[in-house]
């Protein structure tokens, strides 16, 4: 529930940011983003952990071998 909260409050800083930021590179947002990252990292909200509990709560990750890779038109279609 921490990491929801504290992504949560990345985003929404970040965001009252990006609302005020005119600049065409985003330079103030990317700053305002890796400030808030910066901070959540030192608070070790975003650590990774290599217990089975913490695996197992993740999203599954995608075979190989996916429907959307095989059924991709190529470039040599027409």
């Amino acid at each position: 529930m921490a990491r929801a909260s504290a992504l949560t409050a990345i985003w929404t800083a970040t965001f009252h940011t990006w609302e005020k930021d005119d600049s065409p590179d985003m330079g103030r947002t990317m700053a305002a983003l890796d400030q808030a990252l910066d901070k959540a990292g030192r608070w070790g909200l975003f650590t990774s952990s290599n217990t089975a509990q913490d695996e197992d709560t993740g999203l599954p990750d995608l075979p190989d071998d996916t429907l959307a890779d095989t059924n991709w038109p190529s470039s040599t279609t027409a």
